[in-house]
């Protein structure tokens, strides 16, 4: 449904000053070393999701290498919001489309958008800091999921590093173990260690 959902979301980001790195990627960068990200997600479903990635955080691929993310082509979230994972069943956020069937119309695609936009700045506005985004960690951490939010290894690494680079090292270390534990210690420590050291060093 590209040519029907496309034209659409991308009026309601563009306008918000996000940039369009792939058709179903767009990002803002104006909150550096955040970045606020936009994405169209499809699978069974198509959704649409929003989350903050931080340039100091390298992203966990799925054969678990790591990988810098600190431009706008490179950019994914650390916190990311799914609010299809907060559910059983359909979501707001989600919608079938099966090609010869309008699975969803128009008018309730908008509405769609529209509503995704609107909860997106809402996330967005809460986080102008560091410290701020680790609030929003501690927020979506608190509710009940289908999917939690620690499933994701990103999830946990991007945690651990933020509490780090705002000196919060205890806290850092809890959940630095907790993303090794969730990818059962099968990653690259000399980058890791990289990494960290760029933190400290900044």
């Amino acid at each position: 449904p590209d040519d029907l959902l496309r034209p659409t979301l991308r009026n309601a980001v563009e306008r918000r000053g996000f940039k369009e790195i792939t058709p179903r990627k767009w990002v803002r960068s104006t909150k550096l070393p955040m970045r606020e990200i936009i994405l169209l997600r499809v699978s069974a479903n198509y959704t649409i999701g929003w989350g903050i990635g931080l340039d100091f955080v390298p992203r966990l691929t799925n054969d678990n290498l790591f990988k810098w993310k600190r431009t706008e082509k490179s950019a994914c979230p650390d916190l990311a919001v799914w609010p299809d994972d907060e559910v059983f069943g359909e979501a707001w956020n989600e919608f079938t489309w099966i090609p010869g069937f309008e699975c969803v119309s128009r008018e309730n695609l908008t509405k769609l958008i529209h509503r995704s936009a609107i909860e997106a700045d809402r996330t967005f506005m809460q986080v102008g800091s560091v410290e701020q985004l680790i609030g929003q960690f501690d927020e979506r951490d608190k509710r009940h999921y289908r999917v939690p939010p620690a499933f994701y290894p990103q999830h946990s690494l991007g945690r651990s590093l933020a509490l780090r680079y705002v000196g919060r090292l205890a806290e850092s270390e809890e959940w630095m173990e907790r993303f090794k534990r969730r990818v059962q210690n099968q990653y690259d420590e000399r980058f890791l260690a990289r990494a960290i050291a760029s933190i400290e060093q900044a």
